[in-house]
């Protein structure tokens, strides 16, 4: 079975729940975590979608992958005058070599 990496044909996924996020971007250790929010949207334009992204260099979906926190499944209804409050943040590790070669 031939699979298309994500970055070739882009990618669009829904995640119901919303930890917090730790990955290693080839650089460093980020964490995204948020609050007022249940859900994670990841997506990735791909080769081609990418085209329509203006601001976006010619390999740029090489490097892009977009993570959201975002609202679908479960809406938040605001009765008049009513007020929302949710945020995203992302930090980078302080020690990421060290904690990167102590997972193995």
């Amino acid at each position: 079975m031939n699979i298309e990496p994500w970055f070739t044909v882009g990618c669009e996924r829904l995640y119901s729940r919303a930890p917090t996020l730790e990955f290693f971007n080839g650089r460093e250790l980020l964490q995204v975590s948020t609050y007022g929010f249940d859900q994670w949207m990841v997506w990735s334009p791909g080769q081609e979608g990418a085209t329509s992204l203006v601001d976006l260099p010619l390999d740029g979906h090489l490097e892009f992958l977009c993570i959201e926190p975002v609202i679908v499944d479960r809406p938040n209804c605001l009765c008049p005058g009513g007020v929302f409050s949710g945020g995203l943040s992302v930090a980078r590790s302080v020690d990421n070599q060290k904690k990167m070669n102590s997972r193995g």
